[in-house]
C-alpha cells in the first residue's frame, strides 16, 4: 500500500508517483501515477487580529487557476471601501483588520467582494472583527 499524504501542504494540481518495485532476482519494473490534487475556495468569515484568527483567510485562493488572479474588497458598513488587495494569498496579501491607511479598523461588521480575472462569479459575504 502507498500512501501520499497532501494534509498541511499548500499544493493543487497534478503530482506524478514513480514506483519501482523489484524481485529477489534483480528484475524489476516502474509505475508512473498521476495523482490529481484538488481542493474549493474557502471563506472564513472572521478574524480578531490580536486572537487566534489574526488575518481574514480565503483556503486556496491562491491554488485554483480559475481564483489565484483576484481582486478583494473590504468595505464597512456604509460600503465604504477599507482596504483593497490584488492576488489576494493569505500571506503577502492579506487583511488583518487594517485600513488602507494603515489605521486599525474598530470592531463590527465588515463586507467583502471578490472579483476575478478568470471571469469566475464574484464572491460576497460579511466578516466580523473582534478587536
Amino acid at each position: 500500500m502507498l500512501s501520499v499524504d497532501y494534509s498541511g501542504i499548500s499544493f493543487i494540481g497534478s503530482e506524478t508517483v514513480s514506483i519501482k518495485a523489484c524481485d529477489q532476482n534483480n528484475v524489476c519494473t516502474t509505475g508512473v501515477f498521476t495523482i490529481d490534487v484538488s481542493g474549493e475556495m474557502v471563506i472564513y468569515n472572521a478574524l480578531s487580529p490580536s486572537g487566534a484568527n489574526p488575518s481574514f483567510i480565503i483556503t486556496n485562493i491562491s491554488l485554483l487557476p480559475d481564483t489565484k488572479n483576484n481582486t478583494v474588497y473590504i468595505f464597512d458598513r456604509w460600503q465604504n471601501e477599507v482596504w483593497r488587495g490584488t492576488n489576494y494569498d493569505n500571506t503577502t496579501v492579506v487583511f488583518k483588520g487594517v485600513s488602507a491607511s494603515g489605521t486599525d479598523l474598530p470592531t463590527g461588521t465588515y463586507f467583502y467582494r471578490i472579483d476575478f480575472a478568470s471571469g469566475k462569479s464574484s464572491q460576497t459575504g460579511f466578516i466580523s472583527l473582534k478587536r
